[in-house]
This record gives structure tokens, C-alpha cells and sequence, in this order.
């Protein structure tokens, strides 16, 4: 096949995975594999959870934080984080040390993710 990248690129584990949850689909539906609670012994009556509502000041407080944070910062160390970052990035280096250099100085996972959106950038699945 040519490795862990190319099985990606040529949607070889996509397949699979969708081959597998079919098979298993099919096995539950025909009782061959039974499932607590999914094909066998359910419950009649099933109480339906109540929905998470997040507060809209907490949102309010974490934006708050987080411009507070972003003021406290050194701008130079914080672009000098962040271009060690995209250098070990494109040249195929270990990023782990700058990546963490970089959260050890309040560089925010954001801030790292678009840096490696802008070298790798973003996987698109093809159909």
C-alpha cells in the first residue's frame, strides 16, 4: 500500500472503517451480535436527558480571560514561539519542543493551530 499516508490519501481507511461499521450494522440487525440495550433487553420507556445550556456569561468570562491573557503577553516572545513552530513544522523537525516552548509562554492552541493550518493546511475528505 505505501504506508500510513498513503492509505490515507487513497481513502484505504475510510473504506475500511465504513466496510467494518456495515458489517457490524448488519450483525446487530440480524441478532447474530446482540448488544445490551441496542438489540436485546431495552428498556419501554427511555427518559430523554435534559439539554446542556451553557450560560452566556460564562462565554463572556472566558473572552475576557482570554483578551486579559493576550495583553499580558510579550508580543515578541510570542511571534518568536510561534515562528519556531512553523520552522520545525516545514522543515519535518520534532515539534513537540517549540509547541511547548510556545504553551509554556501562553501562546494559545488557536494561535498554534493556525500555524500548522498555514503549512499542512486542513484535510478535506474526498468522496
Amino acid at each position: 500500500m505505501g504506508g500510513a499516508v498513503k492509505g490515507v490519501e487513497t481513502g484505504y481507511f475510510r473504506d475500511e472503517i465504513a466496510r467494518s461499521a456495515y458489517r457490524f450494522q448488519k450483525s446487530l440487525e440480524s441478532g447474530e451480535m446482540i448488544t445490551v440495550g441496542v438489540n436485546k433487553y431495552r428498556e419501554e420507556k427511555t427518559e430523554i436527558p435534559q439539554i446542556l445550556k451553557v450560560d452566556p456569561l460564562l462565554e463572556q468570562n472566558q473572552v475576557l480571560q482570554l483578551k486579559r491573557l493576550k495583553a499580558g503577553r510579550n508580543p515578541q516572545t510570542i511571534n518568536d514561539c510561534l515562528v519556531e513552530i512553523r520552522k520545525a513544522a516545514e522543515s519535518g523537525k520534532n515539534i513537540v519542543y517549540p509547541v511547548v516552548a510556545a504553551v509554556e509562554n501562553y501562546v494559545t492552541v488557536g494561535e498554534i493551530t493556525d500555524v500548522f493550518r498555514g503549512v499542512w493546511g486542513e484535510y478535506r475528505e474526498s468522496l
